[in-house]
């Protein structure tokens, strides 16, 4: 995919074609502000520059973008999450692992109910799941909140799904448009 930003590419700075923002999705120019598709940004796991192009990110991004307009100061922490249903097949992504070293696969491939873990550096940088409820919920709960075990304890089965959704429990979970002053009491 490659956004149509020609008309701006002269008024703020650039990743390639992207429009580059800070981690509230102002631009080079204070005045403007950008969001969507044609967006790369500050992930806030790995401070890396990344551009997720699902219609989700763009609804998410334009409600934070319209706070900062207004002063708020909400930063743009959400962690990717992409999901397919067809027919009685659902599959779910979170995270950002568009660079992995390995997948480590628990479940059954053939009956296409799995769980997979992509890994960089003993690092779980995304997860797919496949007919298996809650996994990927729990899971961008996990990367949201800094959750995530080690790859090796994934790999060695102490660590789970369910492991995870356990150290979850008791967490306040972070939710980033209450944490604006816009909607304080």
């Amino acid at each position: 995919m490659t956004p149509n930003t020609d008309f701006i590419s002269n008024t703020v700075f650039m990743d390639n074609s992207f429009v580059k923002t800070d981690k509230y999705l102002n631009t080079s120019d204070e005045n403007i502000f950008a969001a969507g598709d044609i967006v790369s940004f500050p992930y806030f796991q790995t401070g890396e520059f990344i551009n997720v192009a699902h219609y989700v990110n763009a609804q998410q991004q334009g409600s934070i973008a319209a706070m900062n307009m207004l002063d708020q100061k909400c930063a743009y922490e959400y962690v990717p999450y992409f999901w397919t249903r067809h027919w009685d097949l659902s599959l779910q992504f979170t995270g950002y692992g568009n660079k992995w070293d390995e997948v480590f696969v628990d479940g059954n491939l053939n009956e296409l109910k799995f769980v997979a873990y992509y890994i960089k550096d003993n690092k779980i940088v995304g997860f797919a799941a496949m007919n298996t409820p809650n996994a990927g919920n729990i899971m961008y709960e996990a990367f949201r909140n800094n959750k995530l075990p080690r790859a090796t304890l994934i790999k060695n089965g102490s660590a789970n799904i369910e492991s995870i959704k356990n150290e979850l429990r008791g967490v306040k979970i972070k939710c980033s448009r209450a944490n604006c002053q816009c909607v304080r009491k």
